[in-house]
């Protein structure tokens, strides 16, 4: 005997597909690529303006600084200047008159320029006038008190018939005025001295 047909012996295979997420469109994804690329534009290029800005400023301020520092190191040396004249009341051209104390106790016009300077570095000028001889020569300091009240000061003759080597003395007075004293030693041993009082003309 035949079987009966059944309506209900449909294979899985021909049901219908669940339904899936929906896709974005392409109109979508375009939009915001081109969104991204105009924020990279726009940063790249602002970027861009700042370094530019700076590679034009940097050269006026290095220019300014350079200027600055040489005004200041200007100032700083004119005021190195201006205050060691200031502290040093050595500085200066004297004039005077000195007396030898060993016979025949002559006398000298002196004229003492005496610049700024350290120990041992030259610092100035000396000359000798009498009715018999004229001597030249420089003088290096050799030695000066805290106080700058007395300063020593090495002399060498380099012109005239005087002793080559001495030793000088100046200790500050009142008023612009210094006690001279000389010491040194005749080529024959003997000693000479010489003292008197200058003043500041300079």
């Amino acid at each position: 005997m035949a079987e009966p047909r059944s309506d209900q012996g449909l294979d899985s295979d021909s049901r219908s597909p669940e339904p899936g997420p929906p896709l974005r469109g392409t109109a979508d994804n375009e939009s915001e690529r081109g969104h991204r690329t105009a924020i990279t534009v726009a940063v790249i290029t602002g970027a861009a303006v700042i370094i530019a800005a700076l590679i034009a400023v940097i050269p006026a301020l290095v220019d300014l600084f350079a200027n600055d520092s040489d005004a200041d190191t200007k100032k700083d040396q004119d005021n190195k200047g201006s205050a060691s004249a200031k502290k040093n009341p050595f500085v200066g051209e004297w004039q005077g008159t000195v007396r030898e104390n060993q016979p025949p106790n002559s006398t000298h016009q002196i004229t003492l320029r005496i610049d700024d300077g350290r120990i041992d570095e030259e610092v100035g000028h000396v000359e000798y006038h009498s009715a018999k001889v004229t001597c030249k020569g420089v003088v290096t300091l050799e030695e000066m008190n805290k106080k700058r009240e007395v300063i020593e000061l090495g002399e060498y003759i380099e012109d005239g018939n005087c002793v080559k080597r001495g030793r000088i003395t100046l200790t500050i007075q009142p008023a612009d005025d210094a006690k001279f004293f000389y010491a040194g030693t005749k080529l024959d041993g003997t000693p000479q001295s010489a003292e008197g009082s200058l003043r500041k003309i300079g």
